[in-house]
């Protein structure tokens, strides 16, 4: 977001000064007159202008750790229990938590993944993602 104001203040001054002058011919009862005028103007002028720029930065990066449904950082039988509470449409998950719930790789989530989560804790399988060959 970007937000700019602008202030601007313009002063004038303006004197006028006149000036009659008679002179009179001696010889000449004719009388000239001579008027001088004088403008003197001062212009100030002052302009402010501040602009605020805000940035906000999204991470759409998401920490990814292939079995930790409840997103504290460790694959537990925690996991387990969410995952299938969610299987069973009992809770609902974040969108990191569905994206570390794919234990099978097979982009979208359902019971499968949930038996594999539970062998992964009992040790019958070593890796996630788990593919059968």
């Amino acid at each position: 977001m970007t937000a700019t104001s602008a202030t601007t203040t313009t002063e004038t001054e303006t004197e006028t000064e006149t000036e009659t002058t008679t002179t009179s011919d001696i010889a000449d009862t004719s009388d000239v007159t001579e008027d001088t005028t004088i403008t003197t103007t001062v212009s100030t002028t002052t302009t402010t202008v501040t602009t605020t720029e805000t940035t906000t930065t999204v991470s759409t990066d998401l920490d990814i750790l292939i079995g930790d449904i409840n997103l504290d950082g460790t694959v537990s039988l925690a996991d387990v229990v969410k995952l299938s509470k969610y299987v069973a449409g009992s809770v609902d998950l974040t969108v990191a938590a569905l994206t570390n719930s794919d234990v099978d790789d097979s982009n979208y989530v359902d019971a499968d993944d949930a038996l594999i989560l539970l062998k992964f804790q009992v040790q019958l399988i070593d890796k996630l993602p788990y593919v059968e060959s």
